[in-house]
Order: structure tokens, then sequence, then C-alpha cells
């Protein structure tokens, strides 16, 4: 659980499980990690770690309009925005998936609307003055029903505190708090990260900073890739900067 107030709850429903569609009639969906939905520039967006996508193919990613039910966000293209510091790729581990926006059906959503994502969220400071929390799917919390063939995942709202810089760059490290509540940190990858800042006893506010990529239960900390990295990658997409990855990883 989180410390997080009842009022700010409502910006972790961007946030799924990572879906991948196979051939087994029985459980036709894989679930690997987590993914979270923005608007960005008036387009809508799927983000998550591209590590997610190693033992499958980019065009089996489903993403859920709600986290009940079985219908899917249309997308038509996808993004892996790869670097040239082969030392240090971990900062290159995100994967961005563009919504067909004239097929997209925001009545669906039920409340778990994308997140409005802007260009001055990547100005955001980190300072451990403010709380920061997380939305993932950890696979600890999966449960099968074998009778109705059907696969549960629950989500998990976690918090932290932040630690400063990664060693690894563009990464940044938090502390998790009651880490037991969490289990095993597998699935968090591709969860969005929050910094709340608490204004006064009665107001806080809520900033984007970045998308969790690693994270041991034994060490009780998560590193997150950087909110610029996430934000120069939307807009670099939408001046058609770079094209859409053509095969699958």
């Amino acid at each position: 659980m989180s410390d997080v107030g009842v009022g700010l709850m409502s910006i972790f429903n961007c946030a799924r499980p990572l879906l991948f569609e196979n051939k087994d009639a029985t459980y036709p969906y894989s679930i690997i990690g987590t993914a979270f939905i923005v608007r960005f520039r008036g387009r809508h967006f799927i983000v998550s770690a591209a590590h997610l996508l190693r033992n499958f193919e980019a065009h089996q990613v489903r993403f859920q309009y709600h986290p009940s039910v079985g219908d899917f966000v249309p997308w038509r293209s996808w993004y892996c925005l790869d670097g040239t510091d082969r030392d240090d790729p971990d900062q290159y581990d995100l994967v961005v998936f563009a919504v067909d926006d004239a097929a997209l059906d925001y009545s669906r959503f039920k409340g778990y609307e994308p997140y409005n994502l802007l260009e001055i969220d990547a100005l955001t400071i980190y300072s451990q003055r403010s709380s920061y929390a997380f939305r993932g799917f950890p696979t600890s919390l999966r449960t099968t029903d074998y009778d109705l063939h059907r696969i549960e995942t629950q989500s998990v709202v976690g918090d932290g505190k932040y630690l400063g810089p990664s060693l690894r760059m563009h990464l940044h490290v938090l502390k998790v708090n009651r880490v037991a509540d969490i289990g095993d940190f597998d699935g968090l990858s591709g969860s969005p990260v929050f910094q709340i800042n608490h204004v006064d006893d009665r107001y806080s506010n809520e900033a984007f900073a970045g998308m969790a990529i690693l994270g041991t239960a034994a060490a009780g900390t998560v590193e997150f890739l950087a909110h610029g990295r996430v934000v120069s990658a939307l807009m670099k997409i939408t001046d058609g900067d770079v094209a859409p990855s053509i095969k699958d990883r």
C-alpha cells in the first residue's frame, strides 16, 4: 500500500499489465510486466520497458482500455529508440506504441484514462523532500484460475524515498517502503513513477518522474528511467524525427 492521498490516486489509472497475445487457446495472453498510456501533444502513446519484448514480437502486444476487461486500445506503429552507448544500455530501455487515435474510443476507458504528459514535465527537479510512488503489476500477485482458464492480475501502488541518481546513465533510485507488501519486484518494469509534492496539510500535486525498469526486493530499491528520456522520445516521434521500427526485436 501507499501513503499517496486518495485524491491523487487517479494519476495511476494510466497503468496496465503488459499483455502479449499468444497461440495458447486456453490462456491466450501472456502477462509480462507493466505499461502505461499517456496523452502527449494531442496524441496518445503506450509506454513500457523495451526489455519486456525480449521473448515476444511487438505485434503481439495488447493494452487494455480498462484493467478488468479484454477490450484493447488500438495501436498502429511502435518505436524502440536505440543509442550509441553500448556500455550503458539501460538508458535506452524504452519502447513506445503510437495509438491509432482515429479508432480510439474514450468511453471504454471508464475512469482509467491516459495520463496527460507535458513537455515541461521533463524539467521537474528530483528532490528528497518529495514523495515518490509507482503503480505496477508484480508477478507475485498474479493468480491462475485453472477451472475458469483465467489469469488474474492485481496491481500495487508502492511508494518510496528518492536516493539520488543511479550509477547508470539517466536512471534514478528509489528506496521502496513496505517491500513485504509487494513481494517479488518482478513485473514492475514499465511502471509509471510520479513525484508527489506536499504543498501543505491539505494540498499535494504530482509530476511525472519516469518509468521503472530495474528493481530488487532484496535491496528494496527500484531504478527508474528519467522523465526527460521519455519526454524526449515522444517529442522525436511527434516531430517526425524517428521512423517506426519495421521488424520485431
